[in-house]
């Protein structure tokens, strides 16, 4: 999968046995279909992949997502999971012009929500997957360094012990580096240079105003012209802990709300009105069982 981010991780977690100086490293780069990335099979597990899926269909556009999930031990008590969610929002007239019909040639790209939630799996059936607990979200729209703490605490995961020597850097996706310290932390470098964050469309992600384990990223096309008139990619990540405290289920299970919303522009050409406005809006809601 084409990931454009530079994403660095440093996790600072106690190794019994590893001196200050040492470090123990893993990558957690993803693959990508330009090339083969790093990967310690060892300590980093691929859980899900999908194909991509059509969620929203109108004579305005559609759009297309796809999912992939990744873990990596963290301590004793939890581990880290990477929830990678792709978008495709694609404007009429861009099928329109390849010659599908039943789209509107003259519908631009205008604006849109992507909305994605981490929720502990519970079930009727008294089934109960880990605690659940966000970290951090990428892309965003400046440059940031975040401290990730552990939220359950516990000792390293014997996993960071595979593999002794220099950190790894990879321009495709995650990098993960060990060092002795007192308690499991990480640090997380974004670089929105490196990213597809651009001027246009503009992208604001932020907090949903109902859980802080909910994430909501909004796009703006100001140039319905030229940026409205291609498709746009999102690539959007969700870092998380889960604890290891499951029952009935399987170790991996949680759930993730996804909504996604899009309106697209058309051009208002009367006597005394000539601009673009923004249509209806189309909107697709779901949660999905995730690993259970």
């Amino acid at each position: 999968m084409l990931m454009s981010n530079i994403i660095n991780i440093l996790f600072m977690a106690a190794i019994a046995g590893i001196s200050p100086a040492q470090t123990v490293a893993y990558d957690m780069s993803v693959p990508t279909s330009t090339g083969s990335s790093k990967i310690d099979r060892n300590v980093y597990t691929v859980l899900q992949t999908s194909s991509p899926v059509k969620i929203i269909d109108n004579s305005d556009g559609y759009t297309y997502y796809c999912l992939s999930i990744y873990k990596a031990p963290f301590t004793s008590r939890s581990n880290l999971y990477l929830v990678e969610t792709e978008f495709w929002f694609t404007p009429g007239c861009v099928p329109a012009d390849a010659g599908y019909s039943q789209y509107t040639s003259g519908t631009k790209l205008g604006k849109g929500t992507v909305t994605l939630g981490i929720i502990r799996y519970i079930s009727d059936t008294y089934c109960y997957g880990g605690e659940v607990a966000l970290k951090t979200f990428w892309p965003q729209s400046n440059n940031f360094t975040y401290t990730v703490s552990s939220t359950y605490g516990g000792s390293v995961s014997t996993a960071w012990q595979s593999k002794t020597g220099a950190s790894y850097s990879s321009g495709n996706g995650a990098t993960i580096t060990a060092s002795a310290s007192e308690e499991a932390s990480a640090t997380l470098s974004w670089s929105q240079s490196s990213s597809t964050v651009t001027s246009d469309p503009l992208l604001s992600v932020q907090f949903a105003p109902d859980s802080s384990n909910k994430v909501i990223f909004t796009y703006q096309i100001l140039n319905p012209n030229m940026t409205g008139s291609v498709t746009y990619y999102l690539d959007a990540f969700l870092l998380f802990e889960m604890k290891t405290n499951h029952r009935n289920c399987g170790a991996n299970a949680f759930q993730l709300s996804l909504d996604a919303t899009t309106r697209d522009y058309w051009y208002k050409n009367s006597l005394f009105v000539h601009e673009w406005r923004l249509g209806d809006l189309y909107q697709y809601s779901d949660t999905l069982d995730c690993l259970v």
